[in-house]
């Protein structure tokens, strides 16, 4: 799991995405959520680390101490990478115009 998103702030985010709408409910739908919070948690830090020591910040740093704005970037990326991989697989759009 993330260290700035949580798969409960996810599904929080996204209600009726999971099944049963829990976080212990649908499992699949869990682990979907934390890998999707992995990437948008090291897109945010790729951009952060242009800048900033993250690595320093990320070992200093606990999920009670997050800086607010990197809790929401990484929760809202993490939700549209969720929502994008339920409605459009790699390459189905293109295969639609194509086809």
């Amino acid at each position: 799991m993330g260290l700035y998103a949580t798969t409960t702030a996810i599904s929080e985010l996204l209600p009726g995405y999971l099944i049963g709408n829990t976080t212990t409910s649908d499992t699949a739908g869990v682990n979907l959520f934390s890998r999707h919070i992995d990437r948008a948690e090291g897109l945010v830090n790729s951009y952060v680390g242009a800048r900033y020591d993250v690595d320093s910040f990320i070992t200093a740093t606990t999920t009670t101490n997050v800086p607010p704005i990197l809790r929401t970037i990484s929760e809202d990326i993490a939700c549209w990478f969720a929502a994008r991989a339920a409605y459009a697989q790699d390459g189905q759009r293109r295969q639609e115009y194509l086809g």
